[in-house]
């Protein structure tokens, strides 16, 4: 952010804010992971909410303790959310409508973590990386 010039940066600003994808949302059938922070004041729940209620095969992942970068905040968590999303995807190859990597695996034990990964189906805490 400190790099970008004012002018640039703007135009960016712009350009998202008056954008609307939703009349097409429901189109996209790739399994897509959201990621918020819960403490994301720039777009935040609303707009996650949004996505994932019009994206046919969506997860959300809330990472606690992080904003709107929670990808600079909260790294690891991000990173290992991102990591096994991907991984399950190269794994087991299937349908888009298969098993949500997020979503509890039986074999797997559960973490304490305060994350949560909201699907349709479900909702409980991610697996530490």
């Amino acid at each position: 952010m400190r790099r970008a010039r004012p002018s640039g940066y703007m135009t960016v600003a712009r350009a998202i804010a008056e954008a609307d994808a939703r009349p097409w949302l429901g189109d996209l059938g790739q399994p897509t992971l959201l990621l918020c922070g819960e403490d994301d004041q720039v777009t935040g729940m609303d707009v996650s909410q949004t996505l994932l209620d019009q994206l046919p095969n969506a997860s959300l992942l809330v990472i606690a303790g992080a904003g709107h970068a929670p990808h600079i905040e909260q790294a690891d968590r991000f990173a290992h959310a991102v990591r096994e999303f991907l991984q399950f995807r190269v794994e087991k190859p299937e349908p888009a409508r298969a098993r949500n990597p997020c979503e509890a695996d039986p074999a797997r034990p559960q973490s304490m973590s305060r994350d949560l990964v909201t699907s349709k189906r479900s909702t409980h805490p991610v697996r530490p990386s």
